[in-house]
C-alpha cells in the first residue's frame, strides 16, 4: 500500500534529485495496488519522461516542477482524488 506522504517524499527527493526516474518507476510502477497511483500515474508518466525537454526548455522545466510542487502539496495535505487528477505536467493547473 502507498501513502501519500511517502509517495510525496520520494516525489520531493526526484525533484532534488537524489532519486532518478527508473529508481521512482521501479518502486512505484507495475504491481503496486494504490487508489492514488492509479489516479496520478498517467499524468505522473509525463513527468518521468520528459528530463530531456526540461534540460532544453526552460519555462516547460519550471511549469513542470511547478507542478510537481503542486502535486507534493496536495500528497502531503491528503487532498482528493479528483484534485490529485488535475496536475497534468502538460501545463499549469
Amino acid at each position: 500500500m502507498v501513502d501519500n506522504r511517502g509517495l510525496a517524499r520520494d516525489l520531493e527527493s526526484l525533484r532534488a534529485g537524489a532519486l532518478d526516474a527508473g529508481q521512482f518507476r521501479r518502486k512505484y510502477g507495475a504491481g503496486v495496488a494504490s487508489a492514488v497511483l492509479e489516479a496520478v500515474w498517467p499524468n505522473l508518466a509525463h513527468y518521468l519522461d520528459d528530463a530531456d525537454i526540461r534540460t532544453k526548455d526552460a519555462a516547460y522545466r519550471d511549469m513542470q516542477d511547478g507542478e510537481l510542487k503542486k502535486l507534493i502539496q496536495l500528497l502531503r495535505n491528503q487532498a482528493p482524488i479528483d484534485e490529485l487528477r488535475r496536475i497534468t505536467f502538460l501545463g499549469r493547473s
